[in-house]
């Protein structure tokens, strides 16, 4: 794919790989909010970059697999085209990341970040080197949903927090959104998976694909039933929140709009916080 004029700007968003540190980020913020806790500055950065490394550096190990990018995404194309620069890019922005982890996070902090880098790194480095076999045993959609957790609740609560099953009930409902934006994503991606013999949800399991409105549907009738079911305010800011982002999503699936926008669409129904947080 060759990037011009043409191009909608807002898929550069996609194509950079800012969307998913930008949602990220913001549900830090909102999450913060809502508990009570308070974060600094380098927080939400080592957030963002931490986010951006793991996206981009996916997609520069799937560059490094092939140089064909005919058939692809435009965010696998442009990092087919532009891997060196993205390489270089990766470097500085990891270097600068570790620099300020080491001077301002806490030892505690900055322990479980490295054990959390650790284990990442050997996904990522299994998934170069076997990439269908890691994503049929754990599926992609599921460790983008764990991690997403994990890392935007990494500097908000303590593992003692985790005991609570209100914060957990809360977790749970952020998981399921990103859970469920990253399926339909594979829903709508599933011709370029395919021709790549890619493992997804769409590829290996394609007669889910026509019943997404109905997986979004299920998905908010339940968080409709834990609204009313749930006596911690919080929690519940964090449904109603959930039950608008699915909400754009239905709309979104049901769009025939430009094919390659719709991803972006999926990450950015998901800054729904913004809009909730004014009202509680």
């Amino acid at each position: 794919m060759k990037f011009d004029r043409d191009t909608p700007i807002l898929l550069w968003i996609n194509i950079l790989s800012l969307d998913a540190p930008l949602v990220a980020v913001v549900w830090l913020w909102f999450l913060s909010h809502l508990y009570d806790r308070q974060i600094e500055w380098f927080h939400p950065f080592l957030l963002g970059s931490a986010t951006w490394l793991a996206y981009a550096g996916d997609r520069i190990l799937d560059g490094l697999r092939s140089n064909q990018t005919k058939h692809l995404t435009p965010r696998h194309s442009f990092a087919i085209q532009h891997r060196k620069s993205l390489l270089v890019l990766w470097v500085l922005i990891l270097t600068t990341s570790l620099i300020t982890g080491i001077l301002f996070l806490d030892r505690q902090h900055l322990l479980r970040g490295i054990f959390l880098t650790f284990g990442v790194s050997i996904y990522f480095a299994l998934v170069f080197l076997f990439p269908n076999l890691i994503r049929w045993i754990v599926p992609r959609e599921f460790v983008v949903s764990l991690l997403f957790v994990i890392g935007t609740s990494f500097f908000i609560f303590d593992p003692a927090d985790l005991k609570s099953f209100a914060i957990i009930n809360a977790l749970i409902w952020f998981g399921a959104i990103c859970f469920i934006n990253c399926i339909l994503i594979s829903f709508w991606e599933k011709d370029s998976d395919f021709r790549k013999e890619e493992v997804s949800a769409a590829t290996t399991s394609p007669n889910l694909v026509g019943k997404a409105n109905v997986l979004i549907g299920v998905a908010m009738g339940v968080a409709l039933l834990s609204w009313f079911g749930t006596p911690w305010a919080n929690a519940r800011g964090v449904i109603i929140t959930v039950e608008m982002s699915l909400a754009l999503l239905w709309v979104i699936n049901r769009l025939e709009s430009h094919s390659d926008l719709k991803p972006l669409l999926a990450d950015l129904a998901l800054l729904t916080p913004l809009a909730v947080y004014w009202f509680l």
